[in-house]
């Protein structure tokens, strides 16, 4: 699985590509609301910038999902209530059924959003490769 990167402008754009399993991996971190799920970074990633090397998910206070960058550490953060978390692995099942690899999945935040919180990230999704 990967998740490309770039940062510009004060903007972060994301974007997660894999096969089933590795979506089916990544939902299951989700759902147990805990874990780390290491990341190809030897990939090219272009027209993104860099490959991120981890994603870690871990069950919060906050019932919001709130998706991060920590560049330090290159890694995804995931943080959220087990609820939310649940939703979230959802629409990663959701994008490893797609077929036509056009289509994808946004995962942002819009004011009034049932489980993301005002400070996640956007992640778009593509259908997984096959």
């Amino acid at each position: 699985m990967i998740i490309a990167s770039s940062h510009s402008a004060g903007l972060t754009e994301l974007e997660l590509s894999g096969n089933p399993d590795e979506y089916a991996e990544f939902a299951a971190t989700l759902d147990s609301a805990g874990g780390a799920v290491a990341l190809d970074t030897t990939t090219d990633v272009a027209p993104y910038e860099h490959a991120i090397a981890t994603v870690e998910v871990a069950e919060s206070s906050g019932r919001e999902v709130v998706i991060s960058v920590d560049r330090a550490r290159n890694a995804l953060v995931i943080r959220g209530g087990a609820d939310p978390l649940r939703i979230l692995a959802g629409n990663v099942r959701t994008a490893a059924e797609l077929t036509d690899p056009r289509h994808h999945v946004h995962i942002e935040y819009f004011p009034g959003h049932h489980y993301l919180g005002e400070d996640s990230l956007p992640l778009t999704i593509a259908a997984a490769r096959t």
